[in-house]
């Protein structure tokens, strides 16, 4: 992963493409794989994500 400094002031979605995990995203999200969701959000450093607010 890249130094969490290079992420701040990024939106979500930026994070993402940034990352390389946009594309590996939507499976998690349409299956509700919460699990697979919060290893996504630890790896972009938003790990208190309320994945809630993707409902």
């Amino acid at each position: 992963m890249t130094e969490r400094a290079d992420l701040s002031g990024m939106t979500v979605t930026e994070r993402l493409a940034f990352c390389g995990l946009f594309d590996g995203f939507d499976r998690p999200r349409g299956h509700w794989d919460v699990e697979a969701l919060r290893l996504i959000f630890a790896e972009i450093g938003l790990e208190g994500y309320d994945i809630e607010q993707l409902r």
